[in-house]
């Protein structure tokens, strides 16, 4: 809170997320999603979130390929805008 001129924060926002080990050690499946409001008192500004993985495991935990597709959405006043993204990334140690 500003205690200059009393305003406090407006907004809210949450997330939600989870996952299951569907093999040990080799496959990984989790999902997430948010929501934010960063000030109640505007229309605009609002923003969700929707992700699905997978999480590839080779060599233990040296070496992981991750898949994630999701899809993230702004509103603008009057419509939400959708962005669908997709990513693969591999991940190693040496």
């Amino acid at each position: 809170m500003d205690p200059e001129n009393k305003d406090g924060f407006r907004g809210k926002g949450y997330t939600a997320g989870g996952g299951v080990l569907l093999k040990p050690e080799k496959l990984f499946a989790s999902v997430r999603f948010s929501y934010v409001d960063p000030d109640t008192s505007r229309r605009q500004l609002k923003e969700r979130e929707s992700y699905l993985g997978l999480q590839w495991y080779h060599r233990g935990h040296n070496w992981k390929t991750s898949f994630e597709i999701g899809r993230e959405e702004d509103y603008n006043g009057n419509d939400w805008i959708e962005n669908d993204i997709y990513r693969i990334q591999q991940q190693f140690c040496f």
